[in-house]
C-alpha cells in the first residue's frame, strides 16, 4: 500500500515527453543483420524488465514482459498478514480508525519473554493511519514508512502527555495532535440553530447563530519532512534500478523510459486503490450505527469477512442474547454491503431515517457540510485523479482549500523545481506538443520529401478534466510494441469506482 498524506490534494503527474530509448548495450546494427539486432533488442529488454519489476520499490509483484507474476529480485519475502510477496520501503498496513497500540501493550505486559510488569498504564490508542506494523522492528516484518511513522507518532504523543490541552489550538484554530496538525474553522451555519418555535425563540435571541465546526487534518511539519525523505529515497532506488548495470551510479547516466513509465502506472494504480479502499473503510465506519459497525482492514477486507467474524461472536452468545443481536447484525450485514456499492464520489453517505416512514432507514448522500474531514480529503483527491486536471472549485467540499494544495514539486530541465497542479501540468504538455508542431511543420516546408505523411501533435493534447490520472500515466502502448511486447499485458485492471468492485478486482 501506498502512504495518503491528506495534506497533499494534487498528485504528480508524468506526461509523454519525448522519443523512448533502448538500451546501449545493444550491438551496433553494421555488426549483424536487422533481425538478429531486433531479436537482442527484445530479449534485452524482456531481462531488463523482469529484473526492473523485481525491484523491491516498483510497486507490485515482480512480473515477465508476457505478464506471468515471477518469484525473483528482492521481492521474495511475504508479508505476516496478508501473503502479498512483496516488500518495499513503502509497503503500508493502516487502519482508519483508532486502534489498540499492540507494541505498547506488549511493551506494558513485560515483553515478549512474558515477564510481568507492574505497570498498570493502559495501553496506547494509535490515530487513524498510523500503521500499528510501526512498533515492530524490520525483523518483525514492518517497512522503512512503517516505522517511520510510528516512531513519529511515539515522539509526539509522549509531547502531547506533558503539554495542558486546553492550551493546544492557538487563536487561528490550529493545534498539533499526534502527527497531525488539525485545523477547525467555523464556516456553515448550523440549520438546527434557527428559530423552529415559539418555544426556541428565548433561547435562540440570547446567543447568535452557531457556526458548523470543520476540520482539515494535515501531517504536521515535521512529520511530512521524515515521511517525504522516505518517499524520495524509494523513488531514487526506482530510478537507479531502470538504469544498467554498470551505470546504477553515474547521476548523470539516463535511466530507460519506458520503464519509468512502466512504474509510474503501477505507483498510480496503487495509489488509487488504496486511496478507495481507505476511504470506504472510513465512511462504514462512521456511516454505520455501532451495534457493532464493521471495522474493515487489510486482515477483514470486506464486508463477508466481517460477517464471517461477526457470526462467530454471535455463535458464543445465549439463545437468548443471539436472537436480540440477530436484527442489529442483519441490518448492519445490509449496510455494510450498500456503502460498499455507493460510488466514489458519493459525498458523506449514511443511513438518516426515512422521512415517508420513521421506522425506516435509508442510505443517501447527506451532503458536504458534516463530512468527515478524512473521508472529504480522500473523495477530494480520487475525484481529482479521475479528471485529471479539474479545478478544485468545481468539487462540493465543506473545506476552502488552499491553491498550494493542488500543487506538487516538479523538476525542470535545467535541474530546478517549480510547484504546479495538474492543469498547470497540462497547459506545458500541451505547449510543448504545439511547440513540437511547429518544429516538424517548419522542417517539412524546407524540405518536404523527407516526410511522407503528415503528423498532427495536437491529437495527443489533453484537455484539463477529461481524462483520468490512471489513463494518462499508463504504459506508452508503442514504445512497448516496438519491442514485442503487449502492454495490455501488464496493465493492471481498469480503475474499480467502488469499493465493491475494488475487493473483486484487486488480487
Amino acid at each position: 500500500m501506498v502512504v495518503k498524506t491528506q495534506s497533499h490534494i494534487g498528485v504528480s503527474i508524468y506526461l509523454f515527453a519525448g522519443l523512448l530509448s533502448l538500451f546501449a548495450t545493444i550491438a551496433k546494427g553494421d555488426l549483424m543483420d536487422a533481425d538478429k539486432a531486433e531479436a537482442l533488442a527484445r530479449k534485452t529488454f524482456a531481462d531488463k524488465y523482469l529484473e526492473f519489476t523485481g525491484d523491491k520499490n516498483v510497486m507490485g509483484k515482480a512480473m515477465s514482459v508476457d505478464g506471468k507474476v515471477q518469484q525473483t529480485g528482492t521481492k521474495s519475502r511475504f508479508d505476516n498478514d496478508d501473503g502479498v510477496s512483496y516488500k518495499s520501503d513503502l509497503t503500508y498496513h493502516d487502519f482508519v480508525f483508532p486502534t489498540d497500540d499492540e507494541a505498547d501493550k506488549q511493551k506494558n505486559q513485560g515483553g515478549q519473554n512474558n515477564q510481568k510488569s507492574n505497570s498498570s498504564k493502559p495501553t496506547r490508542i494509535i490515530q487513524p493511519f498510523v500503521s500499528p506494523h510501526g512498533g515492530l522492528s524490520e525483523a518483525g516484518g514492518s517497512s522503512i514508512l512503517e516505522r517511520t511513522m510510528y516512531q513519529e507518532f511515539d515522539k509526539f504523543s509522549k509531547q502531547d502527555e506533558k503539554e495542558d490541552p486546553n492550551k493546544q489550538q492557538d487563536q487561528k484554530g490550529v493545534k498539533q495532535k499526534g502527527v497531525f496538525k488539525i485545523t477547525t474553522k467555523e464556516i456553515f451555519e448550523d440549520p438546527k440553530s434557527t428559530k423552529n418555535n415559539e418555544k426556541d425563540k428565548d433561547k435562540e435571541q440570547k446567543k447568535d447563530k452557531e457556526k458548523e465546526k470543520v476540520e482539515r487534518f494535515e501531517l504536521r511539519d515535521e512529520v511530512k519532512q521524515a515521511i517525504e525523505k522516505v518517499g524520495n529515497d524509494s523513488a531514487e532506488t526506482v530510478i537507479q534500478a531502470a538504469k544498467d548495470k554498470e551505470s546504477k551510479d553515474d547521476p548523470n547516466a539516463l535511466p530507460n523510459e519506458l520503464l519509468l513509465y512502466d512504474a509510474a502506472a503501477k505507483a498510480t494504480s496503487a495509489l488509487w486503490n488504496s486511496t478507495m479502499a481507505n476511504l470506504y473503510q472510513r465512511r462504514i465506519f462512521k456511516g454505520l450505527p455501532d451495534n457493532p459497525r464493521p471495522k474493515l482492514s487489510e486482515e477483514t477486507p470486506d464486508c463477508a469477512s466481517w460477517e464471517k467474524k461477526r457470526l462467530e461472536e454471535l455463535a458464543k452468545l445465549s439463545p437468548k442474547e443471539r436472537e436480540a443481536e440477530q436484527k442489529n447484525f442483519e441490518l448492519t450485514k445490509k449496510g455494510c454491503e450498500q456503502m460498499s456499492k455507493m460510488p466514489f464520489n458519493a459525498i458523506n453517505p449514511g443511513y438518516e431515517v426515512d422521512p415517508n416512514d420513521n421506522k425506516v432507514e435509508v442510505l443517501k448522500e447527506r451532503g458536504p457540510e458534516k463530512e468527515d474531514a478524512f473521508a472529504r480529503d480522500m473523495r477530494v483527491q480520487l475525484e481529482l485523479m479521475s479528471a485529471a486536471g479539474k479545478s478544485i472549485n468545481d468539487v462540493q467540499r465543506n473545506w476552502k482549500y488552499d491553491p498550494e494544495d493542488e500543487k506538487v514539486d516538479i523538476k525542470t530541465e535545467d535541474g530546478g523545481t517549480i510547484k504546479q497542479n495538474m492543469a498547470e501540468q497540462l497547459e506545458d504538455y500541451n505547449q510543448k506538443l504545439q511547440e513540437a508542431q511547429a518544429g516538424y511543420d517548419d522542417v517539412k516546408s524546407e524540405a518536404p520529401d523527407i516526410f511522407k505523411s503528415n503528423v498532427d501533435a495536437s491529437k495527443y493534447q489533453i484537455e484539463p478534466g477529461t481524462r483520468s490520472l490512471m489513463e494518462i500515466n499508463q504504459r506508452p502502448a508503442q514504445g512497448f510494441g516496438d519491442l514485442g511486447v503487449d502492454a495490455s499485458k501488464l496493465a493492471d485492471p481498469a480503475e474499480s469506482q467502488n469499493y465493491n468492485d475494488l475487493i473483486k478486482n484487486v488480487k
